[in-house]
């Protein structure tokens, strides 16, 4: 289920999900409508520029925009659980501004638990 995981990466202080993303949750929505008992976990986060607070908020809104994207698609809301994290689980050191960048993400994976996926 590989094709099911998926980091996008946001620009700094933005819920815009850049448009080189776009072909990859294309994908991701295809083989959820094709596989009806996928379900996927969005997961939002921040660098720590800015507060606590408010990057609570902005993770949440980068989880939310991908997830309606997917529902745009067709794929039932039930099947998506979208979630901020805020400044959690950094990738890189909020200490530079390449390690900020990689903390500025969505991350998609497939809900373990979930059938196995059917290739076309």
């Amino acid at each position: 289920a590989d094709e099911l995981r998926l980091v996008i990466p946001f620009d700094y202080d933005t819920n815009e999900v850049p448009q080189k993303a776009y072909s990859s949750l294309n994908k991701i929505s295809a083989i959820m409508l094709r596989n009806q008992d996928v379900k996927i976990s969005i997961k939002g986060y921040t660098d720590t520029t800015g507060s606590d607070v408010y990057n609570q908020k902005l993770s949440e809104f980068r989880a939310n925009i991908v997830k309606s994207f997917l529902v745009g698609k067709g794929v039932n809301p039930s099947r998506i659980s979208a979630i901020g994290l805020g400044e959690e689980n950094p990738l890189q050191s909020n200490a530079t501004a390449e390690g900020r960048e990689a903390n500025r993400r969505v991350e998609i994976e497939p809900v373990v638990g979930g059938s196995e996926v059917t290739r076309p």
